[in-house]
């Protein structure tokens, strides 16, 4: 009887063994298929407030994925080549502005998708949940202060600039009264 129960015991912890040796595997794979994804093909872009006249240019802005990390933000009005990228500069009322940040992957294996011309072919790009452009494109004013940086970027996979175009800056809303 003593034998039964052990022969059953030294089974049951084999069979433990056995199930833990199947799942530890599974799950460990199931984790790295998760991190091995290493194309990008949406960036999201958030936390960059509308330019507001007589107001300064906002220039934090947030990742929403870790694939990414942002370089650069600039601003520039809109048809001008001249970027702002001085954190004391105000807004002009009427003025259209767009929003230039540079992104670069977050690791050696991450890469942005593109097309077989090197041209981006990032599906879904956003910021402030808005739909905005996106380029692959080294614009020399805009990446000059780290343009020794870009060199080695042959294949347009590691570093990507999104676009979005603001409304008109409004005016600031006159104070009627104040209360002491």
């Amino acid at each position: 009887m003593k034998a039964k129960i052990q022969m059953k015991r030294t089974f049951i912890a084999f069979l433990c063994v056995a199930l833990m040796l199947c799942v530890v595997p599974m799950s460990a794979n199931a984790a790295k298929e998760m991190f091995t994804t290493y194309e990008v093909t949406s960036v999201s872009i958030t936390g960059i407030d509308a330019p507001k006249a007589g107001d300064k240019f906002d220039f934090t802005a947030e990742e929403v994925s870790q694939k990414y990390n942002i370089v650069k933000v600039a601003w520039r009005q809109q048809y001008s080549s001249k970027y702002i990228t001085s954190s004391s500069s105000t807004a002009t009322t009427g003025v259209v502005y767009e929003v230039h940040i540079v992104l670069e992957v977050a690791t050696p294996d991450h890469y942005f998708a593109t097309t077989g011309e090197r041209l981006s072919a990032v599906q879904s790009v956003t910021v402030n949940g808005q739909a905005a452009t996106c380029s692959s494109y080294v614009d020399n004013e805009l990446h000059g202060i780290d343009a020794s940086k870009y060199e080695y970027d042959t294949t347009y996979k590691r570093y990507l600039t999104v676009c979005y175009t603001f409304p008109p800056a409004q005016a600031p809303e006159p104070v009627e009264s104040v209360d002491f």
